[in-house]
Formats: structure tokens, C-alpha cells, sequence
């Protein structure tokens, strides 16, 4: 399966490299990896827009501060803020006056993907492309919309019909996690998808790309939207079908009782590989990453109820871990004492930190908002695990988890050792506070402030002990410094399944009944609220934000 998936475009061109003569508006809808990337990467020579309904976000971008971590988008906004980097960019949560200006407007948005329905969930994009085309109804030429989410085969061709849009090109994305920009300055191929139409635009934007590459005379094909489209298909089904090869392997060592030596060997018995090609490190890492081999999961399944301390998952994002842990006692400058509560929630394979904050109390609504900022910055887990103190056993947080498709599990009585990696965390901690005393922080700001320092500085980029145990337990050399949790956080292969923030939002909202009064009103937290005297009498639901 050694071959380029371009190659299987007989009829794709290469564009000519288009010349860039002037700079261009370009806003860009979502600020993930694909969409914040992209932003960096254009704004080098482009005036660039991001555009994210995340007023956290925003704000962050505006003091050049990333709100995802990827160490070369890090690195240029951390330049261009010291004035050693020009970057025309800028953030905002106005999509409507951004899109009415831009000359490109690229889609960034998510699409989540239903297994169960076999289902892409396009409403995100489409939502920003009908924003796009009211914003622009009055200009004579309308921007060019290029759609970077990932998007069923036919896609582009479909909505370009049913909302009468003919500006609409598709260009694919084939960038890692952490090392997006990375992957846009030093890209393998650039394709643009474009009906006939639009083919100046898809040659200028493919150019606009190549312009911000530190990597030359980039392979640029204009193709399709909908060969485009399969590209990207095609991309993701051949590394998917990687990964089940090898796991395959393993399964047929485990069988046959051979090493890795003689799978090697077999490989380049049976031409699947030349000789000296494929190393045995590289078939077990392979097999290791995928996180999947019969030995590896044999090992876990036996070991699981008698060595919970050694018990992994496979990958980030299927198994969360939540505790609350008590924090210093604080005296403000007006001689308050304030009591301060740590929750934190830790990733149980790379023990990356999710969210930790220091609130005044420990109650249900603490772990609630913890749960909701975790998801918005990192997307959906499969599993949350926590103990059985009554702040983490509420109806409301039950409920709002199952809204979301998380599941959450409760440790068993007395068997703290199956929250060993929390706990571990919480050594960590100490030393943290340890400091806290002697510097002698009196306020809650100032010490969430030091807390991040720390906790990002300090602990995620620190050498993890448990991940060395982890690796030695499956027999797999690691760097002899050791992994970081950011660095194991980093590498993982599994995907992040970002959730819609207004969808987060509405599944964190609480419910009570009320009966509508017959002035039509309702009372509610002290006040009186007003409905409709239509309803007199009616027993409704309320939702509401408790923050």
C-alpha cells in the first residue's frame, strides 16, 4: 500500500503558481487546529479575521495568546506579541461584519460524525456559510467561501445547490494535532476542490497557502470538489486500514507464537516490504500507538480488577478522572480567610491536566463548571470517574453528562487506589501549595494566576513517572528522558471530538417547574418573572444558567 493518493487523480492539474499581487481580507470561521493554523499561517502577509463564538477565545487571540496548545502557532503569536513577528491578525466573536468584508472566508466549523447513523453533522458549516451569504448580498463580488472541515463525499456540490451559491470551494486538511502549523508552513501537497467557475479563486487560494509555507515550490493540484472530498476519504480510510493491518499481525504472532523478528520477515518473504525497510522498533511502535495488539489488551483485561494502579486506557479522551482536593487557606488583604477547593479533571492515559481551578467551595456546581470548561476546550470524553461524594453524584450533573453521550462511573467503597492517577496528581499539587504559603497569596485571582503558571509549565511538561511505568509494563522503550503528560497528550492518534459550545451550554443548563400565576407570571430565585396570562394556569419547565 506504498503509494501517493494523488496518483489516483488521472485527471487533476497542476496549477500554475498564481501571483500574489496585493494583500487579501480573509476571515476564518472556528479557531481549532485547522482554522487557528490557517489563521496564523495567512496572516503573515494577509489581513486575518478569526472568527470564534467563544468569548474566551477571542479574548485570548487579541493578547496573542493560543487558546489550543501547538507549539509553532505558540511560538509566532508569542513573537509577534514581543514585536519580533509581524502578524496581521485579529479575533472576534462579530462573524456577520467580519464575512461582510472578506474577500476569502474560510470554514473551520465542526462536524461531528455519528457512528451509530453513519452521519456528519453539517449544520455548523452551513450555519456559517448562510451568515457568509447574507452578510455579502449587497456586494457585487461575492468572497469565496473554501470549506476546510471535513465533510461527506458530494458535500460542496450539494450545499452549493441548495443554497444557490456558486462561490463555494473545498480544500482538504491533512494536519496533526499540536503540529498544525507545522504541517501548513511544511505541507506535502496543497489541493483546492473548485467547479470550472471558480477555478481562479482555487488557484489563488492554493497560492495564498503556498505564500505562507516556509517549504518551496509545494505540489499544488487543482481538482473537483467532490475528488477533493475523496481525498480526503481516501486519506483517513488507508491510515485506518494501516492500523488494522498491523494490529492483524499481531494477532497472527500471537497464534503462531512468533516474534517480531519473524513478522518482519514474513513482510519481505511475501514482498509486502523490501528488505531492511521495515525495523522491528517501527512494527512495535506501530503496534503500540494503535493501542490495540492482542498481547497489550490481554495484559490490561487480566490485570484490571487486581492492579488498578497499573490499569490504562489505550488512548486520551475514553476515560476522564475527576477529584476535588482541598487548597490553601487564603487571607485576603482585609483579613478575610477564604477556604479554596482544587477540582481538577486528568486524562486517564496521558495524565494530561483537562481543566484545574481553584474555586471558594466544593460543591455540585464546582464540578459542573469544571466538566463544562474541560469540554469546551477539549471536546467530548467517553467516560468520566469520580468518587461517590455527593458533589460529583448530582442529578443535574448526571443528567447534563448523558445529554453529551458521556458516561459516568463511580469508584467502588474504600478502593482508593483505582483513583491513583488523580491522587499521584495531587502530590504534585502539594508542592505547589507548599509554595503558596511562603509567597503568602491573598488573593483567589493571583492564585489561580500561579496555578496556571505551574500546572502548565511545571507539570505538563515534566517527565511523568507513571507514563515510564506504563511503557515498561508493555515492554516498549521509550526516550530515555522520559514523556511528558503534554508530550503523551500530544502524540496520541485518537481524534477530538469537539461539541458546538451553544450545544455544551444548553446541556449544562438546569430545569425546574413552575406554574404560571394567573397575571401570567412565575416566580423564581426571589424574583418574579413575566409569560403570558395565555398560560395562566400551566405547569412549564424553565431552563436556566446557574452561573
Amino acid at each position: 500500500m506504498n503509494f501517493d493518493v494523488t496518483e489516483l487523480f488521472v485527471e487533476a492539474s497542476s496549477a500554475s503558481a498564481a501571483v500574489i499581487t496585493r494583500s487579501y481580507k480573509i476571515a476564518v470561521a472556528g479557531t481549532g487546529y485547522v482554522g487557528l493554523s490557517l489563521a496564523v499561517l495567512l496572516s503573515q502577509h494577509n489581513d486575518v479575521t478569526a472568527v470564534d463564538i467563544v468569548p474566551e477565545k477571542v479574548e485570548k487571540l487579541n493578547q496573542y495568546i493560543s487558546p489550543i496548545q501547538d507549539e509553532y502557532i505558540e511560538k509566532y503569536l508569542q513573537e509577534a506579541k514581543d514585536g519580533k513577528r509581524k502578524l496581521h491578525l485579529k479575533a472576534t466573536a462579530d462573524g456577520a461584519t467580519a464575512y461582510a468584508e472578506a474577500d476569502f472566508v474560510i470554514i473551520a466549523a465542526p462536524t461531528n460524525y455519528d457512528p451509530k447513523t453513519n452521519y456528519f453533522d453539517c449544520s455548523a458549516v452551513e450555519s456559517v456559510i448562510r451568515l457568509v451569504l447574507e452578510a455579502s448580498k449587497d456586494r457585487d463580488v461575492k468572497p469565496t467561501i473554501v470549506i476546510k472541515s471535513t465533510i461527506p463525499v458530494g458535500y460542496t456540490r450539494q450545499v452549493r445547490e441548495m443554497l444557490q451559491a456558486d462561490n463555494i470551494i473545498f480544500s482538504p486538511e491533512f494536519l496533526r494535532e499540536s503540529k498544525a502549523l507545522y504541517d501548513n508552513l511544511y505541507p506535502s501537497r496543497i489541493i483546492v476542490g473548485c467547479e470550472d467557475t471558480m477555478k481562479e479563486q482555487a488557484e489563488t487560494f492554493a497560492a495564498l497557502l503556498q505564500q505562507g509555507a516556509i517549504k518551496e515550490n509545494v505540489e499544488t493540484l487543482i481538482v473537483g470538489t467532490t475528488e477533493a472530498e475523496a481525498t480526503k476519504l481516501f486519506v483517513n480510510t488507508y491510515l485506518a486500514l494501516r492500523v488494522s493491518y498491523f494490529n492483524e499481525l499481531d494477532t497472527y504472532a500471537e497464534v503462531k507464537g512468533l516474534n517480531t523478528a519473524s513478522i518482519i520477515k514474513i513482510l519481505e518473504i511475501e514482498g509486502w516490504a523490501a528488505p531492511g525497510i521495515v525495523k522491528q522498533s517501527t512494527l512495535q511502535r506501530y503496534l503500540f500507538r494503535a493501542g490495540l495488539g492482542v498481547k497489550q489488551m490481554r495484559r490490561f483485561t487480566e490485570k484490571r480488577e487486581t492492579s488498578a494502579r497499573r490499569f490504562c486506557r489505550p488512548h486520551r479522551m475514553e476515560l476522564i478522572q475527576a477529584d476535588i482536593k482541598f487548597g490553601p487557606d487564603i487571607r485576603t488583604k482585609d483579613r478575610k480567610l477564604i477556604k479554596t477547593h482544587l477540582c481538577s479533571l486528568i486524562d486517564d492515559h496521558s495524565r494530561y491536566i483537562l481543566h484545574s481551578q481553584f474555586y471558594d467551595n466544593k460543591s455540585a456546581s464546582v464540578v459542573e463548571d469544571s466538566f463544562h470548561k474541560a469540554i469546551l476546550h477539549f471536546g467530548k470524553f467517553d467516560a468520566g470517574y469520580t468518587d461517590n461524594g455527593s458533589e460529583f453524584i448530582s442529578s443535574q450533573l448526571i443528567k447534563s453528562c448523558a445529554r453529551l453521550g458521556i458516561k459516568l462511573f463511580r469508584a467502588k467503597p474504600r478502593q482508593g487506589e483505582s483513583k491513583g492517577k488523580i491522587e499521584k496528581f495531587h502530590q504534585v499539587v502539594n508542592r505547589f501549595i507548599a509554595e503558596v504559603r511562603i509567597a503568602k497569596v491573598n488573593a483567589f485571582e493571583e492564585l489561580n494566576r500561579r496555578w496556571k503558571i505551574f500546572l502548565d509549565q511545571d507539570y505538563q511538561k515534566d517527565p511523568h513517572d507513571g507514563i515510564r511505568k506504563y511503557y515498561k509494563a508493555l515492554d516498549v522503550d521509550i526516550p530515555a528522558e522520559g514523556i511528558s503528560p503534554l508530550q503523551e497528550w500530544n502524540r496520541d492518534s485518537r481524534e477530538l471530538v469537539f461539541i458546538d459550545a451553544g450545544t455544551v451550554g444548553e446541556a449544562f443548563l438546569h430545569h425546574e417547574d413552575r406554574t404560571i400565576d394567573p397575571a401570567g407570571c412565575f416566580s423564581f430565585d426571589g424574583h418574579v418573572y413575566e409569560a403570558s396570562t395565555a398560560i395562566a394556569g400551566a405547569k412549564v419547565e424553565i431552563a436556566y444558567d446557574p452561573a
